[in-house]
Parts: structure tokens; C-alpha cells; sequence
């Protein structure tokens, strides 16, 4: 999926400082021999176990509308071993910026920074909503569109605009006009947003590609994935099945921040800080619509575009997993916005932060759990 020759020169890089140390004792760690060798295998299990139907079963993987068996629609680019490794760096990477680094930061800055996300982040919807193609790239059926068009869309953009007026209001000074939009989308939107999302992850979501994604990955034909299965293969999903909890809690936070608790004033800045974390969470969506994009270049697998295609399900769930990997980043830099001491002692700061991080790195670990490749190829 990614540039695997790049890969490939960093670990070749690896071994050579690390056998300028081990040398001397005449040992030597051969790390790029060891990927070479793990993708070589992962390709040979790529073997053809039998045809029928139209569809070509393999042991490890399976290709749909192929007339031989010879029609593989992809190889595997990248092991995955590249995902322990990138979870164990990205987690070590948040935890020392969490703990070290500091970032001065104005409430109206964020405001603005947050803003530029959120147009970011939409634009997917919005070429969606102008070409009727999604940029997931997967086929949707008849039933599938009409609740993402009548229940996804509407909420979602809802929410972008009141968003957009909020803190665009908040920059500007018009403070009168903030809270009036603040109490509509606490009030109506929010409640109607979660609600939405909980039920699309659920009626759309659940199980249709969950139990795609484990008939590309076992060979197992789709009327007889088991409910297991299902499970099993829904777990590298986890991030996005578990968004609306992680906007729930921040929502709440923001919204307890502006009440007056025990004769304590109104904490305008953490207000701020949870909604601002909000907003990164809801941008998940449209950042993942970029990174597919990026991904279906970058393997050569736009030609599947809007078909029904299996290997689809693999190339989203991919892109899906990569982009939670480094969008971490964000809210932590985020929580670098506190005084160090308030990251410290403060412990909803501290729980969330740490909650977030295995949030974020739960589903690519649970890729290298299930033996899921981290790249592919596509190659028909």
C-alpha cells in the first residue's frame, strides 16, 4: 500500500548501523533479509485453492469476478510486522511529546486552526454530495445510500456548519452570536449527531464489512462467514465503531467546563480545549476519505473503484488504520496546549490523553494480531 522501497532503504539503513556495533564481535542482523523473506512468504500463500462460481478462493486472500485463478487482484507489499513496529513508535512518540513538549497557544488561534480542519475535512462530503461518488471508492447499494444520504449527511453537515459559525464567531468577537449557536448544537445537534452515528456504525457498518473484509482475508465464501468472524474482523474497525464514544466524552467535557461547580468560575479555556479535541474527532471521517485516495494511488488499485470488488473492504480497512496511526499525533500535540502541570496532575487530562493513545493504536495493533498485511498491490 505504501512506498515499500522506502521501507525497504530505512530498514536497510537499520542493519547497517546496527552491524557497525555488532560487527566487531562478527555477528550480523540481517533486518532487510527478514522483511524480504516475510513478504516472499505472505505471496506464496497466495496459492490457488479451488474455483467456483466465478470466484477464485485463495488460502489466504480472495479475488472475486476472476475467470482463472491467475487473476490475482493483489499482492502483499508490506508485512505485518510494520504494524507492531509503527504502533510501538507512534505510542513512544506521544508519550514523550505529551510529557515534554509545551506549545503556547491562543484560544483564537485554535479557533482558526480548528476552522481550517473542519474545511478540510469536509470537502470529501462535499464532492459527494456534487458527483454522487463517495470517496471511500466502495459500491454502495440502493438501501446503503438512502440512509447515508437521509441520515449521515444532513446531521453531518449540520454540525460542520454550526461548527464553522461557532468559532468563526468566537474569532471575530461576536460572542452573542457564539452562544446562541453554542446552546442549538449542545442541545439539538449533538444528541441527534451521536444518535446518528451510533446507528449508521451499527445498520451500515455491522456486518457487512467486517464480514467482507474476512472473506477477503481467510477465502471463507461470504454465506458462510461465522458470526466469530465477524467479531474477529470488525476488531481493525474498532476506531471508527468507537468515535462516537470518544466524541460523547469530549462533548461532555466542554459542556461541564461552562457550568459553575462548587462556587468555581466558568473554565473558558478548557471549554475550548474539549471542543477543539471534539472537532479533531470528528474530522476522522474526512481526513480517512484523503487517505483512501492517497492509498488507491499509491497501489494501483483505483481500476476497482466503485465496483463490487471484495478487495475493497481490505484496501479501506488499510487506509483506515494508517490514518488513525499518525493522526494521534494531532490531539496529543493538542493536550501540548496545557501547562505541563495540568497535564500532570490534572487526572480527566491525563486519562483522556493515555485513552486516546490506545484508542488510536488499538486497531492497527489488533491488524498485526490477526495477521493482517499493512500493504498491498494491486495487480488486476
Amino acid at each position: 500500500m505504501h512506498n515499500d522501497g522506502a521501507i525497504a532503504l530505512v530498514v536497510e539503513l537499520t542493519d547497517k548501523i546496527i552491524n557497525e556495533f555488532v560487527g566487531i564481535w562478527g555477528g550480523n542482523i540481517g533486518l532487510l533479509t527478514a522483511y524480504e523473506e516475510r513478504i516472499t512468504t505472505h505471496n506464496s500463500l497466495l496459492t490457488h485453492a479451488h474455483v467456483g462460481n466465478g470466484t477464485c478462493i485463495t488460502l489466504e486472500n480472495a479475488t472475486t469476478t476472476a475467470e482463472t485463478c491467475d487473476a490475482l487482484k493483489f499482492n502483499v507489499n508490506n508485512p505485518t510486522e510494520t504494524w507492531l513496529v509503527s504502533v510501538m513508535f507512534v505510542f513512544g512518540m506521544c508519550h514523550y511529546i505529551y510529557r515534554n513538549l509545551s506549545l503556547q497557544v491562543t484560544n483564537r488561534h485554535m479557533a482558526y486552526f480548528c476552522a481550517s480542519i473542519v474545511a478540510a475535512s469536509t470537502y470529501p462530503f462535499v464532492r459527494y454530495m456534487i458527483t454522487d461518488q463517495s470517496w471511500t471508492n466502495m459500491k454502495l447499494n440502493n438501501s446503503e445510500k438512502s440512509m447515508i444520504d437521509r441520515g449521515h449527511a444532513v446531521p453531518m453537515f449540520a454540525w460542520v456548519l454550526a461548527a464553522t459559525i461557532q468559532m468563526v464567531s468566537y474569532a471575530f468577537h461576536h460572542q452573542k452570536i457564539h452562544n446562541t449557536i453554542g446552546r442549538l448544537t449542545y442541545y439539538f445537534l449533538l444528541p441527534l449527531m451521536f444518535t446518528e452515528l451510533s446507528l449508521n456504525a451499527v445498520f451500515v457498518f455491522v456486518p457487512v464489512k467486517p464480514k467482507t473484509l474476512a472473506h477477503v482475508l481467510t477465502g471463507t465464501p461470504m454465506d458462510k462467514v461465522t458470526p466469530w468472524q465477524v467479531f474477529l474482523y470488525s476488531l481493525p474497525h474498532e476506531d471508527a465503531l468507537c468515535l462516537p464514544i470518544v466524541m460523547a466524552a469530549y462533548a461532555v467535557l466542554s459542556y461541564k467546563a461552562l457550568q459553575h461547580n462548587n462556587h468555581k468560575k466558568r473554565d473558558i479555556r478548557m471549554h475550548i480545549f474539549w471542543m477543539a479535541q471534539f472537532i479533531l474527532a470528528t474530522s476522522q471521517a474526512g481526513v480517512f476519505r484523503w487517505q483512501v485516495q492517497y492509498d488507491m494511488a499509491v497501489s494501483g488499485c483505483q481500476h476497482l473503484s466503485y465496483q463490487d470488488e471484495p478487495a475493497l473492504a481490505l484496501i479501506q480497512m488499510l487506509a483506515g488504520d494508517w490514518v488513525i496511526l499518525w493522526w494521534t499525533f494531532f490531539p496529543i500535540l493538542m493536550y501540548c496546549t496545557l501547562s505541563k502541570e495540568t497535564r500532570q496532575n490534572n487526572w480527566v487530562v491525563k486519562s483522556t490523553a493515555y485513552g486516546y493513545m490506545v484508542y488510536g493504536l488499538s486497531s492497527p495493533l489488533s491488524c498485526y494480531v490477526l495477521n493482517i498485511p499493512s500493504g498491498i498491490h494491486c495487480t488486476a
